[in-house]
């Protein structure tokens, strides 16, 4: 429970948060830090499910449920290139 609130405010303000607490440099790591914030979210979420895979014998959608957030992360990471790269 407090890590849902650590995790929602840093959705909200953690660009802001980054540049006043680290200096004006650091905008960009804060914008990462939003991002990656949303990602640990559902994460977070989403981990008491992994047992049930096992459980009803369905590893072919745990495999999948595995690669999913690998490939937003791959994806994140390449718009976050996309966009620093521009600056």
């Amino acid at each position: 429970l407090v890590s849902l609130v650590f995790l929602g405010g840093m959705m909200l303000i953690g660009e802001p948060l980054y540049a006043f607490a680290f200096g004006e440099s650091w905008r960009t790591a804060g914008a990462a830090a939003e991002l990656l914030a949303v990602y640990y979210f559902f994460r977070m979420i989403s981990a008491p499910l992994t047992s049930l895979f096992g459980i009803l014998r369905r590893e072919k959608e745990f495999f999948l449920f595995q690669v999913d957030p690998l490939r937003f992360l791959l994806a994140l990471h390449a718009v976050f290139r996309a966009n620093t790269s521009k600056n």
